[in-house]
């Protein structure tokens, strides 16, 4: 499924405010490529290297707990691949969000880094 630009615009200002505020966790914020679109070769190329859907767009990693961040448009809905990741990881002891704008970002990553 291809990228939103509006959500796209939202997660680079998110990542762009986070590395500003925390250059020193610049490491611990990662985005998982798995939107977009790309050619079939790199597709089946992405998903033997195990590329998975519903994978969250960004991932915080801190002080021992993983935090799930799906980037959504507002008024944005979660596919059914992503319900069942957040679910599953959730399980698993995870921090999930579903963030739909920039303020929430800030209180998802204030949250969780202090």
């Amino acid at each position: 499924m291809p990228r939103n630009n509006e959500e796209s615009r939202l997660q680079q200002a998110c990542v762009k405010w986070f590395d500003l505020q925390y250059p020193e966790l610049y490491r611990n914020l990662w985005a998982v490529p798995n939107g977009g679109n790309r050619n079939i070769i790199t597709g089946a190329t992405m998903k033997r290297e195990g590329v998975r859907p519903g994978v969250s767009d960004l991932m915080l990693f801190y002080r021992g707990t993983l935090h799930c961040i799906e980037m959504k448009k507002p008024g944005g809905k979660l596919s059914a691949e992503q319900i069942n990741f957040l679910e599953q990881m959730d399980k698993c002891g995870a921090e999930v969000y579903l963030c739909d704008s920039f303020e929430t970002f800030q209180t998802i990553i204030r949250e969780a880094v202090g």
